[in-house]
């Protein structure tokens, strides 16, 4: 009769569902992971994370979220081996948002040649930097045509006058230069600049303090410096058959369209 009710006994402790085996093993202190996670949140990029603040700001408070409910769902689980699935979802999902929140800044500086990240970068500045404001004044999408690509975009930073803008360089044909020409001429105070002369020498000095005669750059005056010291050697040419548009503001955007070698420069 002892001997029956120690193997009853015995059964029931092997298919209790409270049974220790349930329980989470210790063999790794995920908690002190979990801290760590929400620590390289805060601490390890801080300066990153500003420069697309609208994007990644949402993005740090949803991994914060969820680590204060990974913390209270793991010690349920480690004190009776409930949500155990919970738990896992709710670490999978937390790191996943730290490595989003940490891969929009760094696709923001960076790929500034690979066209295929044309619509992740675009995307990333014009409502990570901005409030998507920025959408129109650089094209929907690449011409099939498109070469000698190059897309810059800065970020945001805590400092006085600092305007993070966006270089968009490549060469296309005539018909596409045409169809982005006829789109840009059509927004809301974009304006047709008379293009002068080619920036003189003794100006550039003057302005600029360089001192030596061997770089001159040649470009239309309208076609701001700024710009001109983005393009790669590749881009370079007369820019005699060129056609210049500004948006007049505080800081101008505009572009230009070079018939005579088929370059078009957008910057913001």
């Amino acid at each position: 009769m002892k001997n029956k009710n120690q193997e009853n006994s015995a059964e029931t402790v092997a298919v209790s569902p409270e049974f220790p085996e349930n329980l989470p093993q210790k063999k790794f202190p995920w908690s002190v992971f979990n801290a760590l996670v929400i620590i390289s949140i805060f601490m390890g990029g801080c300066v990153l994370f500003i420069s697309a603040s609208n994007l990644t700001f949402p993005m740090i408070i949803t991994d914060f979220v969820l680590n204060v409910f990974l913390v209270l769902f793991y010690h349920i689980w480690l004190k009776n081996g409930t949500f155990r699935k919970t738990v896992i979802a709710l670490r999978f999902t937390a790191i996943l948002t730290a490595v989003i929140t940490l891969a929009i800044p760094l696709s923001l500086i960076n790929f500034k040649y690979c066209k295929s990240m044309y619509q992740v970068k675009k995307f990333i500045y014009c409502h990570g930097v901005y409030n998507g404001y920025m959408d129109e004044y650089l094209p929907e999408s690449l011409p099939e045509v498109c070469e000698d690509y190059k897309f810059i975009t800065q970020g945001s930073f805590v400092a006085q006058d600092y305007h993070p803008s966006a270089y968009l360089i490549f060469h296309t044909d005539t018909a596409n230069m045409r169809m982005l020409e006829k789109y840009y001429k059509s927004l809301k105070d974009a304006e047709l600049v008379e293009i002068d002369d080619v920036t003189d020498i003794e100006e550039y000095k003057q302005e600029y303090g360089y001192n030596y005669m061997e770089y001159m750059p040649k470009y239309p005056k309208q076609f701001p410096g700024h710009v001109y010291s983005r393009l790669d050697d590749k881009h370079i040419d007369d820019f005699f058959d060129a056609v210049i548009y500004e948006i007049p503001s505080y800081y101008n955007k505009g572009c230009i369209f070079d018939y005579s070698s088929g370059l078009v420069v957008y910057w913001t």
